[in-house]
């Protein structure tokens, strides 16, 4: 845990390689009766799945919601207590809303072009049509969603129109834009035909960069999360936290687990760093970069179709997989007026089960809590601030960054609040008097300080309260004043 690598609980199904797309980045047969795998055979993956310790589990193809038993699957996934999502191209309305009124609600929908070249990519006139119509549906639904954008010489100058689009009309809760990186297909002893096929879509990552940091600019304004993947860092400099190449992705839990067991971070990243190994090249400016094991190189195929120009190595060195991810920072405040057993405990509890990077700000002198939160503001330079007072306990494993997690995949939250907890394990009074446990993130008109993750802010605590309350009312309401949006309890994280 110490590491800061969390190694992903989700699995993968692959159901079959049909597709109703002709898409120019897929080979898969364009034939609805090409199935890979029996309703069975997907229970025993899903059975070995959850024998793994996963919760969640993604369903791929070709088009999973094509696949004639998707609605067993998903009860059966559902049923043995993982969490389903299905990856589509959003062509077949009908058994999208089908495949959500049985259980599915986590949704990751390809849209890999702006407007006509949508469907031109995937060759299905009116494709474009058909993904907003299944976006606005799942959106009404109230369904999860993420998005992926393959990068290609189709999207790369639309970038920032598709991240305009992304926040105007789809909502998602998380963006992944892929550097088309086929292995499979590169992996056919380089034959001219395969490669002359790449081509026509590959886009060469200095031509894509530009468009794609203005795309992540426009996004992060918004504090929408968005993954870069498969990229090579040296040509995104300046966006690095971004990325997330073979040696971080099976620590994205959106990532996943590979059938690795057991699941811990070592077992993870030897597995990423050998799936480097043989994709990825460590020749030219890639062998003298000293960041090669966090960035793990470039497709050797790619470099092959377009050299070594574009790269500059790193003078720097590090093999820590999370060297760049400060995105995922956070600035721990204890605000105390007097340091005692409980304050002593508490700082015990941080090192033990808060998961790096952070940085422990503990302010304490005898003044009123407005002014010694405002000297750990003053002091707070990461992205986000969880503010702690020094009588919580129990903090639960990793509770740093799952209040990370929460705010990143919930842009229209303001802040959040873990559920404060009675010794008895009843829910503790709270100032939105909530105590709704039913579900993991329950929104709320107002949350205490006790211990609560927010944005980095300029915004200051009131010093004219004396002493302790109200306070951190008064803060939480100039932030609602200046920006709108909600609040909430995050009932994953428990806390005395």
């Amino acid at each position: 845990m110490k590491s800061g690598l969390i190694p992903t609980r989700r699995a993968v199904v692959d159901l079959n390689r049909a597709c109703n797309a002709r898409c120019l980045m897929c080979y898969y047969a364009h034939d609805e009766n090409k199935w890979s795998k029996s309703l069975d055979e997907v229970k025993r993956e899903l059975d070995a799945a959850r024998e793994r310790g996963n919760t969640s589990v993604d369903f791929t193809g070709g088009e999973p919601t094509i696949y004639p038993y998707m609605d067993e699957a998903v009860g059966y996934a559902e049923s043995i207590g993982l969490h389903t999502c299905i990856i589509t191209n959003g062509l077949a309305l009908d058994r999208i809303r089908r495949l959500t009124r049985v259980g599915c609600r986590e949704w990751l929908v390809s849209i890999h072009a702006y407007e006509s070249k949508h469907d031109e990519l995937l060759q299905v006139p009116g494709a474009w049509e058909k993904v907003n119509a299944a976006v606005d549906y799942l959106n009404e639904a109230g369904c999860f969603l993420r998005v992926n954008t393959t990068l290609t010489c189709y999207n790369a100058e639309d970038l920032p129109r598709l991240a305009r689009f992304f926040l105007d009309r789809v909502n998602p809760r998380i963006v992944n834009f892929i550097n088309f990186n086929p292995h499979y297909r590169w992996g056919e002893q380089d034959q001219p035909r395969v490669l002359q096929e790449l081509n026509r879509v590959q886009v060469k990552v200095s031509h894509v960069a530009p468009y794609l940091k203005e795309a992540l600019d426009i996004l992060n304004d918004q504090h929408l999360q968005a993954n870069v993947r498969y990229f090579p860092f040296c040509a995104l400099r300046g966006y690095e936290a971004h990325i997330c190449n073979n040696p971080q992705v099976m620590f994205d839990p959106y990532e996943w687990d590979y059938g690795v067991s057991p699941k811990t971070p070592e077992a993870y990243l030897e597995y990423g760093r050998r799936l480097q190994e043989n994709v990825c090249a460590r020749q030219g400016p890639c062998a003298e970069c000293g960041v090669v094991d966090v960035c793990g190189g470039v497709h050797r195929n790619y470099a092959k179709l377009h050299g070594w120009d574009e790269l500059k190595p790193y003078r720097e060195k590090s093999d820590d997989p999370y060297y760049f991810k400060t995105d995922l920072e956070a600035d721990i405040i204890i605000p105390v007026y007097e340091p005692g057993p409980a304050c002593r405990r508490l700082l015990q509890e941080i090192v033990e089960k808060s998961v790096p990077p952070y940085n422990l700000i503990m302010v304490s002198r005898r003044q009123s809590a407005a002014r010694n939160r405002n000297a750990g503001l003053d002091r707070s330079r990461s992205p986000y601030v969880i503010m702690c007072d020094d009588d919580i306990e129990d903090l639960p494993s990793g509770w740093n960054r799952e209040l990370i997690r929460v705010l990143r995949e919930n842009r229209d939250v303001l802040a959040v609040s873990a559920r404060l907890m009675n010794p008895d394990g009843k829910p503790g009074p709270n100032s939105a008097n909530n105590f709704d446990m039913s579900s993991p993130l329950v929104r709320v008109s107002m949350i205490p300080t006790a211990c609560c993750i927010f944005r980095k802010t300029d915004l200051r605590f009131d010093e004219r309260f004396i002493r302790a309350g109200w306070e951190d009312t008064d803060f939480f309401t100039q932030m609602e004043d200046r920006g709108g949006g909600v609040f909430a309890v995050a009932n994953t994280v428990r806390v005395v």
